[in-house]
């Protein structure tokens, strides 16, 4: 049970039962383990007779509510519980992760006590989000193929599990190495990250070529052309202001030859 909630004891209360349809409740067909995401709404199941019963009590934590037909106390499921008369089932509404814990049914049929039914109840956040996927390939010239790595992770703050599914295949865990060769073409994996309750996956794609860039490739060329841009400019400018200047010098020689031929 998470910290901090209260504990109580719920007895039989005689709350009117609510019409089917109006709340969105999966039977658990008592069984021992429930999960359930935040916002759901479960059925708790009593799996007690429909007659004959002569006691019946819902227990939760280490205090007992005594008052018949009520659920006393300011406790943490205060208007968010609903007790089928009938079937004495349990619904609780719009659940937290402060529900999770272990509920019990202690009831009577005809003055003999019943078997105890216990319900653990496990509530989760639901996963939003899609994992993130980074890949990493390297060239291995000894097996003449990549070597794929792969790493997904996950901004869920619950409790999640992770597999890759690549081709057929499909393993556990957040990270990944596979072998691609270049006849492989395009190579598509898939990261889902999942809880009991919900999961999400993101995909992405690796291509392996024999004849990888240098990692000094790109900027050399990049190194070069800056390089010849400064030098250049600079060289280009110079040049059309030199021929700009001699333009100007020539003009006025020619204007005089031709005053003086005149």
């Amino acid at each position: 049970m998470a910290g901090g909630c209260l504990s109580c004891f719920f007895a039989y209360t005689s709350v009117v039962l609510l019409g089917g349809g109006l709340y969105d409740v999966e039977a658990s067909r008592c069984d021992d383990v429930i999960y359930k995401k935040v916002g759901d709404a479960v059925e708790l199941p009593s799996c007690a007779p429909t007659k004959g019963v002569t006691f019946s009590q819902w227990k939760y934590g280490f205090n007992l509510t005594t008052e018949k037909k009520s659920v006393s106390g300011n406790n943490q499921f205060k208007g968010r519980l609903n007790l089928n008369p009938t079937s004495f089932n349990l619904t609780v509404r719009q659940l937290t992760r402060q529900d999770s814990g272990v509920f019990q049914f202690i009831s009577a049929v005809n003055g003999k006590q019943s078997e105890t039914v216990t319900i653990n109840l496990r509530v989760y956040d639901p996963i939003t989000k899609e994992p993130a996927v980074t890949l990493d390939s390297s060239w291995d010239a000894e097996k003449n193929s990549c070597t794929v790595s792969l790493t997904c992770s996950s901004s869920s703050d619950s409790s999640v599990t992770f597999s890759w599914t690549v081709r057929n295949e499909t393993t556990s865990g957040s990270t990944m190495v596979y072998n691609v060769t270049p006849q492989d073409l395009d190579t598509g994996f898939t990261c889902t990250v999942s809880n009991v309750v919900s999961e999400k996956s993101k995909s992405t794609t690796a291509k392996c070529s024999n004849t990888p860039e240098s990692p000094f490739f790109v900027p050399l060329v990049v190194g070069v052309l800056c390089g010849a841009a400064l030098i250049g400019l600079p060289l280009l400018l110079y040049l059309f202001m030199r021929s700009k200047g001699e333009e100007e010098v020539v003009t006025p020689k020619r204007s005089l030859q031709n005053k003086d031929e005149s």
